[in-house]
């Protein structure tokens, strides 16, 4: 008995262990998304600029709960709509260096 419940202690811990890692992964994507939407926002179109805010919202809104593979899910979602902004964060400093060569 004590051996069954040492078990499931360990699964339970692991299980914490793992939601936490998943919390503390998604903030981190947050956060650099909501640092890239700043810093593009002047050149973002609107409806790219919604979509990745429905997507920080979508993965704080995840973050609340307790269901890791509903963060994880929420937050792969979520990094293709930031690898998309930083396309064109990266387009757009090429162009800005571009123009600054031919001043």
């Amino acid at each position: 008995m004590i051996a069954e419940a040492d078990q499931y202690a360990k699964e339970d811990f692991g299980s914490v262990v793992d939601l936490i890692a998943a919390r503390n992964a998604a903030d981190g994507v947050v956060y650099n998304a909501e640092r890239g939407l700043c810093e593009a926002s002047e050149t973002l179109d609107e409806t790219v600029r919604v979509h990745i805010q429905e997507r920080i919202i979508a993965v704080r809104l995840a973050i609340k709960g307790d269901d890791n593979n509903e963060i994880r899910n929420r937050m792969a979602k979520h990094t293709v709509a930031l690898q998309q902004l930083v396309q064109i964060t990266a387009a757009r400093s090429d162009r800005d260096e571009e123009a600054g060569r031919a001043h």
